[in-house]
């Protein structure tokens, strides 16, 4: 081979064509914006993935492609749609042609086979990408592992689902399942190991994961998993609707946003579909409508009893933060607080169909109106490792290991509003420094406690990737959880 074409000069042949890759700060080989299936286009809107296409001589792999399309701002509920986005992120970021993963490999040849750890972003299935700088995968390469981050179709265009479908929505989560299929067929280029896939994801991501263990369409394509803050049933999922129920949803919103023309699915710019279905169900004030659902396919049935039938030994890394959701709330709304009607409320409204959510909400009542939006985010955080602990029982009857966490770091907040809330642990895993406090994507300066929760993070999570034992720093071993609070690791 000509030397110019060399791995060390970050050349790789996969087998749709050559890429040519760049050397980042660490040393590691980046590829970046490589295309995993065809464009989910024209007719190919509303299908499933087709395979990548070939391309001819060298593509250069130095630059992201576009995020799935989405609204970059927060939804303003009055006016029923999307104000400017904070950072000033506009439709030029995202496009329909979204489907690109990104590899960051310490690998020293293509002979090297590291394990490999797939990257699946959170975002309510409505926003975010597998380029966000939250999942720059560069830092967390270097304890030996191959990363890769990956787009998927979100909202509307990832999960409608309409009678006159071939598929009943769940459109996302076959990306994501071609996305572990070319990273199961391509990942030895790049000193990946095929047989040693780890797929993870935070919030939406991890729930996406629990869909993955459970779809009959990734046999074969991963053995280990991490779901951080998301799982595949009870208080995030637990409501996972029929086909039924979402191609009646799928028909009032063409009857209420189309005017009743199915054509205009196909023919309409994304981006306006996409404001118009998003709009839709936020409008509607039921949650997060656009997500997996059981369309006797994809997802075959409710996901806690497919987990329960299903005989895959998949070893599982899973757990959440100490207050959930917290940083969903400004400070005002943090220090007003919400009546105890409302509280009541909104605990019901997370499960109260076992016995052990029931003793939860006995444990953790209201309080005062101060403290009630935290005593309702560490409730939700149980109700979620509540589920988390239920799941390790079962995956521990099948012979498996589940290792279950709480990170309860305090983020360096300035105004000490929000503890350790959703998303608190990304920065630390994906070695982002400076960033923290009430969103991990905020500003804030590291001090040494911050940098040595990195290192735990990294050391544990790449551990479990490799199959390797886990120990804290200070000596403590991660032991399979069988379900009880005393085999949670705790972790801050």
């Amino acid at each position: 081979m000509n030397v110019e074409y060399s791995f060390e000069s970050n050349y790789v042949r996969t087998r749709n064509g050559w890429l040519h890759g760049v050397t980042d700060d660490y040393g590691n080989h980046v590829y970046r914006g490589i295309p995993f299936a065809a464009p989910p286009v024209g007719e190919r809107r509303f299908k499933d993935p087709a395979p990548a296409l070939n391309w001819q001589g060298v593509r250069e792999a130095d630059h992201y492609g576009p995020e799935a399309v989405q609204m970059y701002g927060a939804f303003d509920a009055e006016k029923n749609t999307f104000v400017d986005d904070p950072d000033g992120r506009t439709a030029e970021y995202s496009g329909e042609d979204c489907l690109y993963l990104n590899i960051w490999s310490p690998a020293k040849s293509e002979a090297e086979k590291l394990p490999v750890f797939v990257w699946i972003h959170g975002g309510a299935f409505m926003g975010g990408s597998g380029s966000g700088f939250l999942y720059r995968g560069g830092s967390l390469a270097q304890r030996g592992i191959v990363v890769v981050t990956i787009n998927y179709r979100m909202s509307v265009l990832g999960f409608l689902s309409h009678p006159s479908f071939a598929r009943h929505g769940n459109f996302a989560i076959m990306d994501q399942t071609m996305a572990l299929r070319w990273v199961k067929d391509n990942i030895e280029v790049f000193g990946g190991d095929p047989d040693q896939i780890t797929v993870g994801g935070q919030s939406a991501g991890a729930c996406s994961v629990g869909c993955l263990i459970n779809s009959p369409y990734t046999e074969g394509l991963f053995s280990r998993a991490v779901m951080e803050s998301g799982t595949m049933y009870g208080c995030m999922l637990g409501a996972t609707k029929e086909k039924a129920q979402m191609d009646a949803l799928g028909e009032e919103f063409v009857s209420a946003c189309l005017g009743g023309v199915v054509t205009k699915l196909y023919t309409m710019d994304a981006l306006e579909l996409t404001k118009l279905g998003n709009a839709f169900v936020m409008g509607k004030g039921e949650g997060l409508l656009w997500r997996p659902c059981i369309d006797g396919d994809v997802i075959e049935k409710p996901m806690d009893q497919l987990f329960r039938e299903q005989t895959r030994g998949i070893d599982i890394l899973t757990g959440c933060t100490e207050y959930e959701f917290l940083s969903d709330y400004s400070p005002e709304a943090l220090k007003e607080g919400i009546s105890e009607e409302e509280f009541t409320r909104l605990a019901d409204a997370l499960r109260s169909d076992t016995d052990t959510y029931d003793a939860l909400k006995k444990a953790m009542p209201y309080t005062t109106k101060e403290e009630s939006l935290y005593q309702y985010s560490r409730l939700k955080a149980a109700a979620i490792l509540s589920d988390m602990k239920d799941m390790a029982s079962v995956n521990a009857e099948k012979g498996n290991k589940t290792f279950v966490y709480q990170f309860r770091k305090y983020t360096a907040d300035p105004k000490g509003l929000y503890k350790s809330p959703h998303s608190a642990e990304l920065p630390y895993l994906f070695g982002v420094v400076g960033r923290g406090g009430a969103f991990p994507w905020i500003e804030s300066p590291w001090t040494a406690a911050d940098f040595a929760m990195m290192h735990e993070v990294q050391t544990l999570w790449s551990d479990f990737v490799k199959g390797n034992p886990m120990k804290t720093a200070d000596g403590r071993e991660w032991k399979p959880c069988g379900g009880a609070d005393e085999d949670v690791m705790i972790l801050g």
